[in-house]
């Protein structure tokens, strides 16, 4: 046997074990729901007292939106303080925008049997 033939058997060797038993459909993950109750890192005290020094953050130091003039634009309209690039936002209106967020999205695949769909329990 040549040099050559026997690295190219090598080589199909090779690909054949990372194939192993299972093609890429076989291994699609149909749902990431989990029935386990949330873990709590934080007592509810400590919940809040980082939302509060959040909403301080965004109210007083504001946030900074590089090259995205249709998001400043949105803040402005939804009465957020717009200076520039600079977003200053209070907690009202901040909480408008997270009712807008959807309770489930999808994930999307390459191959549509192996689309995500993301909370909606």
């Amino acid at each position: 046997m040549s040099d050559r033939e026997s690295r190219s058997r090598r080589r199909e060797e090779r690909r054949s074990s990372r194939r192993g038993s299972s093609q890429p459909g076989d291994r699609a993950v149909k749902s990431l729901v989990t029935h386990l109750p949330p873990s709590e890192v934080l007592h509810e005290e400590g919940v809040e007292m980082i939302h509060q020094a959040s909403m301080r953050l965004l109210k007083e130091t504001g946030m900074l939106i590089i090259d995205y003039p249709p998001a400043l634009e949105t803040f402005r309209q939804n009465g957020a303080k717009v200076e520039g690039e600079m977003v200053w936002i209070d907690e009202e209106t901040l909480l408008h925008f997270v009712k807008q967020a959807p309770a489930a999205f999808g994930q999307l695949a390459r191959n549509p049997a192996n689309t995500l769909t993301i909370g909606g329990r």
